[in-house]
């Protein structure tokens, strides 16, 4: 894929190469669990089409809609008006990124995927209403949300490890088919 980083338009070719390879080392998929944080939870949504014998996904700290969360990103990071960063959006094409990614999209349309989507309360960099929105669109039952304390971007389990480990490793167990503490 080369060294630029694609905000999950590209790398979700690096997840399915790994997934690739644990197949090839006689890893049932069903038994497996993928988990991403930030871009890499947008890889993991973005995968999930392809993904679909994985036992669990895990989306922590995604964003529901490139385009809103390079305009948010831009306008915080750089300083610049709303109406600048547009530009600069459409500019990145150029290194790979895709403006118009929507993870929001593709959990709609895999209504029979459950995910875990994990976000903190106070990030100020991707807002707990991506997390909504992929929630929303999810039609599977067995999908969660759980919005933990963190005053920063990806910081779900740095705040509270235990009750992130806590909150995955059931959805994990009940996604596996595990009963719970087994």
């Amino acid at each position: 894929m080369g060294s630029n980083q694609t905000l999950a338009h590209q790398e979700p070719r690096d997840l399915l190469g790994a997934y690739d390879h644990m197949v090839s080392l006689g890893y049932p998929p069903g038994q497996m669990t993928v988990l991403g944080n930030s871009m890499g939870a947008a890889a993991v949504i973005e995968a999930a089409p392809e993904l679909a014998a994985v036992g669990a996904p895990v989306a922590d700290s995604a964003f529901a809609d490139l385009s809103n969360a390079m305009e948010g990103g831009l306008t915080r990071y750089t300083h610049l008006p709303g109406l600048l960063a547009i530009p600069a959006i459409e500019a990145s094409r150029v290194f790979g990124v895709l403006p118009t990614l929507s993870p929001v999209d593709v959990v709609r349309s895999v209504p029979d995927r459950a995910f875990l989507f994990l976000h903190a309360s106070g990030d100020p960099l991707l807002g707990v209403a991506n997390a909504d929105q992929l929630y929303a669109v999810s039609s599977n039952r067995a999908s969660q949300l759980v919005v933990m304390g963190g005053h920063d971007h990806m910081d779900t389990y740095t705040h509270n490890p235990g009750e992130y480990m806590t909150v995955l490793l059931s959805f994990i167990d009940r996604q596996l088919g595990h009963p719970a503490g087994a």
